[in-house]
């Protein structure tokens, strides 16, 4: 990722879209909002990183609700 987007908000936005979309029961839309979001978060963090966590945690209750 280039240096702008590695700040300790990356991610943060998709997390957030991707948890509404979640309970909204929109999970196919939430799904590639929480990949982004982990991506980013690894990226930018790594993969101990609280947020970045989170985000599979996100990720793992999408996929098991489909």
């Amino acid at each position: 990722m280039p240096a702008e987007q590695r700040g300790p908000e990356a991610g943060a936005v998709e997390l957030a879209v991707a948890t509404a979309l979640l309970g909204l029961h929109r999970g196919t839309e939430a799904r590639p909002q929480a990949t982004a979001a982990h991506d980013a978060c690894l990226a930018a963090s790594g993969p101990d990183h609280h947020r970045t966590t989170e985000a599979r945690a996100l990720f793992d209750r999408i996929i098991k609700g489909a």
